[in-house]
């Protein structure tokens, strides 16, 4: 890619008056000159025209034809198009700029939409040669964002995991401020085309064998966000924005790097689409507890319940732990044709903690679980037919944290604990081995949620930090698809990793602290 230290060539373009942008010829003069004898002169001077134009957005006065400043006030005030204004000012500087039509996903567009409506989606872009290679850049993505989501259109919400939520249809009002948004500046053909689709396939700037031949195929492509490609994830479900549900479930994963998964939390929405008239079935389902939001390692899984034919909307945000506001990663459509047999949710509400094992339990001082999968099989202990009827989970517990937190667990159904399910969960938080043991079983068939919690010794309410998912009514080979068995990507490598890192964190500490000692000696 193209990405440089912008810093500098920004800083000078925030830096130009009035004066400076007289004309052309003075504005780029003023604008090259911290890199006029840099080899990449050309790239630093498509950054710095527009982050000029995003420094002139105020811009009213005409300062005629031939002035910078009149263009900048033209396009900011819809007089110009922003592709066209963009080309304009890079040719003044010398480097080769064309304006590239087509159609994008903006607007009313939803994933899953295949009508193509021409005359709403039509946009406008640029291309700019640089180092003998075409590169997309989209001046009016770049320099306007749009803060604040809407419902989707035609759909209603039916469950989430945030906690906060209120059920309301609308996040509130859409407004539109100038910003500078790195993404849509030098971005990668193979993901800018997920969002443009331009007129000429020449214009996506891709080899002939990566293009994408019709329009149609453009609108089911996979709905990811810049934010998704700025964590570096990677869609491991289908390669498309429209999931078929199978016997009423629908699965959507991605993965991260160890990293990014080790901070990282989720949300969800689930809608569906409004279905008037009275030959629809109607929706009156409990709508909580749809979404089996779960995790393995660094694999993101949504395994998404549909208790109706319908068409629905799942829309994954994402952010790292601490942040309250995720922002958007996936938006798709599920179409569900033939509804689960059994209809049922989810025994609890697992919230942005999610299933598996993740952060929130290692952040009270957990590590290496023994079971990794989110979604166990067991046998009930009232079963004949033999096989596992006790689970046994082990999980590492920091050396330091062991003196200081309290754990428990516990079996939840229907959404809330069961008392008369105590005598089926046995924890035992063993010193010597570092250990947290807990050997649980279920009482009969059903789906159970197995909540592992913790507290410091001070306080007196344990908080949930993990959740499993105890089932005896899924086939025990089934669950061992490639949504969660070893082919996922999630190697054990990452555990010897973690405890390499662990140990040189340990090590550099000590070292620090030696050094302390040697020093006040």
């Amino acid at each position: 890619m193209l990405k440089r230290d912008w810093t500098v060539i920004d800083k000078r373009a925030s830096q130009a008056k009035d004066e400076h942008a007289a004309s052309y010829e003075k504005l780029i003069k003023f604008l090259e000159e911290p890199v006029k004898h840099n080899i990449d002169k050309d790239i630093y001077m498509t950054r710095g025209l527009l982050y000029w134009l995003k420094c002139n957005a105020q811009q009213k006065k005409d300062f005629g034809k031939d002035s910078p400043l009149t263009l900048a006030a033209n396009m900011f005030t819809g007089k110009q198009a922003y592709a066209d204004a963009y080309a304009n000012l890079c040719k003044k500087a010398g480097i080769e700029c064309e304006t590239v039509s087509g159609i994008a996903k903006t607007g009313d567009y939803n994933p899953g939409d295949l009508e193509i409506d021409r005359e709403k989606m039509k946009a406008y872009w640029n291309k700019v040669k640089l180092l003998g290679k075409w590169w997309p850049i989209h001046p009016r993505y770049v320099l306007r964002a749009v803060k604040g989501t809407a419902q989707a259109s035609g759909y209603t919400k039916i469950d989430s995991d945030l906690k906060d939520d209120n059920g309301s249809q609308s996040a509130g009002p859409q407004q539109t401020e100038i910003t500078f948004n790195d993404f849509w500046f030098l971005a990668d053909p193979e993901i800018f085309i997920n969002k443009c689709y331009p007129d000429d396939p020449e214009d996506q700037m891709l080899p002939a064998a990566k293009r994408i031949k019709k329009p149609r195929n453009f609108m089911k492509l996979p709905y990811l966000t810049p934010v998704f490609h700025e964590y570096r994830l990677k869609l491991t479900s289908e390669e498309t924005c429209i999931i078929d549900s199978i016997e009423g479930l629908a699965k959507i994963s991605f993965k991260a790097s160890r990293t990014v998964a080790k901070d990282m939390a989720c949300d969800y929405t689930l809608s569906i689409e409004n279905r008037d008239g009275t030959e629809k079935t109607k929706f009156d389902f409990e709508t909580s507890r749809l979404v089996f939001s779960s995790r393995k390692k660094n694999q993101f899984i949504f395994e998404v319940r549909c208790p109706v034919e319908a068409n629905y909307q799942l829309v994954i945000t994402g952010g790292k732990m601490e942040n309250e506001n995720k922002k958007v990663l996936i938006k798709c459509k599920i179409v569900c044709r033939e509804k689960m047999p059994v209809a049922r949710t989810l025994p609890i509400d697992a919230g942005q903690t999610g299933w598996g094992f993740g952060p929130v339990a290692a952040k009270v001082g957990l590590s290496k679980p023994k079971i990794k999968e989110p979604k166990v099989f067991i046998k009930p202990k009232s079963s004949s037919s033999g096989g596992k009827t006790t689970m046994k989970m082990r999980f590492t517990v920091d050396k330091d944290m062991i003196k200081t937190k309290e754990y428990t667990a516990e079996l939840n159904v229907a959404g809330k604990p069961a008392d008369n399910f105590k005598g089926f969960v046995k924890t035992n938080l063993n010193k010597e081995s570092k250990e947290l043991q807990i050997e649980c079983s279920v009482p009969e068939d059903g789906e159970y949620a197995l909540v592992i919690k913790a507290k410091d010794r001070a306080e007196h309410v344990f908080k949930p930090v993990c959740y499993y998912l105890l089932t005896t009514l899924e086939d025990e080979e089934k669950m061992s698809d490639d949504y969660y068995d070893s082919s996922d990507g999630t190697s054990d490598i990452d555990e010897e990793i973690d405890q390499l890192e662990s140990t040189l964190k340990a090590m550099t500490a000590e070292r620090d602290r030696l050094k302390q000692h040697v020093s006040r000696q």
